[in-house]
């Protein structure tokens, strides 16, 4: 790969994040619907066979080969998680839902090759280092979204910056170059 490939690349992530350090402000409104399966924050197994809402008490955690993370306050209620592991891939998609249809938010991959932003690497139980890749991209509104809705789905998605933080403090994470 060129430098110029790899210097823009590398700027295109920076500002991604850059962008989304906006955060998982306190100012967001909370869906005041109740929680359904499907639509609620949990975990579905690769046969879909389960996925367990969240006991909005309870904070909601994540266990990843390097490490568990846990749920932003953010999405309680709002976000669900589907593991979408192969090949000895590691792999959890974060939906969030707009008018009964899931809207993907982004995906973290460890152990993977490549795939969208290379955040840096990790250790897993064993002490092998795993790659950690972040799959994001821009939400488009559809039409029929309404600001709040859009307003949400963008505040849903910025949380990402949290995991990635808590990613960052695994003992042994190197930040890719």
């Amino acid at each position: 790969m060129s430098k110029l490939r790899k210097w823009t690349s590398f700027v295109l992530c920076v500002l991604l994040v850059g962008a989304l350090l906006v955060g998982c402000g306190d100012d967001t409104k909370q869906n005041d619907q109740p929680n359904k399966p499907g639509t609620t924050q949990g975990t579905e197994d690769p046969s879909g066979q389960q996925n367990t809402p969240a006991d909005p008490a309870k904070k909601l955690e994540l266990e990843t080969p390097v490490g568990t993370l846990t749920f932003p306050e953010e999405w309680a209620g709002d976000v669900q998680t589907k593991d979408t592991s192969a090949d000895g891939t590691y792999a959890m998609s974060f939906y969030g839902t707009v008018n009964g249809a899931d809207v993907l938010l982004f995906e973290i991959a460890i152990g993977a090759a490549e795939g969208g932003y290379q955040l840096g690497s990790a250790p897993d139980a064993d002490g092998n280092m795993q790659s950690v890749w972040l799959n994001i991209s821009e939400i488009k509104a559809e039409p029929e979204w309404s600001e709040a809705d859009t307003a949400r789905i963008s505040t849903l998605q910025e949380c990402v910056n949290e995991l990635i933080y808590q990613l960052q403090q695994v003992d042994g994470f190197q930040p890719a170059n």
